[in-house]
């Protein structure tokens, strides 16, 4: 374009060629967060009483590990032992590929909930209440596998996750191959392979758990039903995976649901939320972590349905919430 007469330059000669070169690059955006409380914190110590700042109380988000891949392999000729072959798997289950979590003990019910509770409220809000998620990227961080075993499985529990309460929560065996000094000679382990002596013409259960650098145990491996049958020098090893438990029936006669109804509030819109501002001071703080919006619970109308068993009518119950928050008393001077 020839900026004088505002035309097209026709002449090659005439016209201007540029080269150049692009390069996209990615804004980083750095967020300040405090961590640094700026009150004064103060402790016991011997008598004396010493202040300072300090670091508030904080969590870091961990995973349990996934289950371990075992392989039961009788040995020939032998009817009184049984090797079993282990191995950590990578994998992991996330979001809403979480699994339900099991439990060995009241003890351990309590803190794998805790655990639930800080992924769901920290990064995983749809988790659903009794599952977990698990994740396992390396092998190597697996360094402990523990084994179980029972010969009495307790199936009159009322669901397949109570069934591994069977086994208590101490293992018969600890197979740890850190290396650490500290670790007890009896744990000590070249590898995952454990060799258990048992009685033949007995069925023994087993299960095996995998335990990370932090101590957060996996959900257990499928149960195994091992049985070293022998008769008059005839040896057959029967092994089984037990996939599908059949659970005996434990009801008892009861009423059907004929006055109550319970519905339960889920923990996003219970738990308090608390807000604090750049020193560490509460700013505010609302119930739930959703925030307020046309779709919230207190308001909106919700029609539960409910279809009776022996005739199959349906019935229709319009549902309403109220939220009714109490104001903490403060004392006039």
């Amino acid at each position: 374009m020839d900026p004088n007469t505002n035309t097209l330059i026709t002449d090659p000669e005439s016209q201007i060629y540029i080269a150049s070169h692009v390069e996209s690059r990615a804004r980083l955006k750095i967020v300040e967060y405090p961590i640094v409380s700026h009150d004064l914190q103060f402790n016991n110590l011997n008598g004396t009483l010493l202040g300072g700042n300090a670091f508030p109380d904080m969590r870091i988000m961990d995973y349990p590990p996934t289950p371990p891949e075992v392989l039961p392999i009788p040995l020939q000729g032998n009817y009184q032992q049984i090797l079993f072959g282990t191995k950590p798997t990578i994998g992991e289950f996330m979001g809403r590929d979480s699994l339900p979590y099991f439990a060995f003990s009241n003890d351990e019910a309590d803190s794998m909930y805790e655990m639930s509770l800080r992924q769901k409220l920290m990064q995983a809000p749809f988790l659903e209440r009794g599952s977990m998620e698990f994740q396992v990227l390396d092998e190597m961080n697996v360094k402990i596998v523990e084994v179980y075993r029972t010969q009495l499985l307790d199936t009159s529990v009322s669901n397949e996750l109570l069934v591994y309460r069977s086994f208590g929560d101490i293992p018969i065996a600890t197979m740890d191959i850190s290396g650490y000094p500290d670790v007890p000679e009896e744990s000590a382990a070249q590898a995952f392979d454990f060799m258990d002596t048992i009685e033949p013409n007995q069925k023994y259960y087993y299960t095996f758990r995998c335990v990370d650098d932090h101590g957060n145990r996996s959900n257990p491996s499928p149960i195994y039903e091992i049985e070293l049958y022998f008769d008059k020098g005839f040896y057959i090893p029967k092994i089984k995976t037990l996939t599908d438990i059949k659970l005996a029936s434990n009801k008892v006669p009861t009423k059907k649901m004929v006055r109550f109804l319970e519905i339960q509030a889920a923990d996003v819109q219970t738990t308090v939320n608390t807000n604090y501002d750049d020193k560490g001071r509460v700013v505010g703080s609302r119930i739930g972590y959703i925030k307020d919006t046309n779709n919230s619970v207190d308001q909106n109308k919700f029609l539960i349905r409910i279809t009776s068993r022996d005739t199959g009518r349906k019935i229709g119950v319009m549902l309403t919430f109220n939220k009714n928050i109490i104001q903490p008393l403060v004392e006039e001077d």
